[in-house]
């Protein structure tokens, strides 16, 4: 299988590089982009195909390419959880002692959700899921604030 890798407006720098399926490869290619250097590393495994690009052209690795990116990826993660899990988005406070407090707060719930799931083997939208719909159950069977008919 023939792969193309052209990055630039004009005339591509075009190289062409085979790839075989069965095999796990990794090639680096440098190009050269709007007068900035970039370079692309390319891993293929028999399942999926993996493209890098990266400015630092110190790395000479595609083993200490994809160890960054993973450790990128994981803080990519952490953001996203915290923000759709934990409601730190939501504080209103003008007070800066109030606002580290409450990301603090949300940083401790995080923890304990991420703690769970280590625990139980369920992903942390699972157990987010379970905590609302227990929580639920509990009041609609026992409410904790009694309603008077007047």
């Amino acid at each position: 299988m023939n792969r193309q890798v052209a990055l630039s407006r004009e005339a591509p720098p075009t190289r062409s590089v085979s790839l075989k399926k069965s095999a796990k490869e990794k090639k680096k290619f440098s190009h050269i982009i709007y007068d900035c250097y970039i370079s692309i590393y390319v891993t293929v495994s028999t399942d999926r195909t993996d493209f890098i690009a990266t400015n630092d052209l110190s790395q000479n690795s595609t083993d200490v390419v994809q160890k960054v990116c993973k450790v990128r990826w994981h803080i990519e993660e952490f953001h996203r959880e915290l923000k759709q899990l934990t409601g730190i988005e939501s504080c209103q406070c003008r007070k800066g002692c109030i606002q580290r407090n409450h990301i603090a707060c949300a940083i401790l719930v995080w923890l304990r959700l991420k703690d769970l799931t280590y625990q139980t083997g369920q992903t942390i939208y699972q157990i987010q899921h379970g905590l609302l719909s227990n929580y639920l159950v509990q009041q609609l069977k026992r409410p904790a604030v009694p309603m008077f008919i007047v």
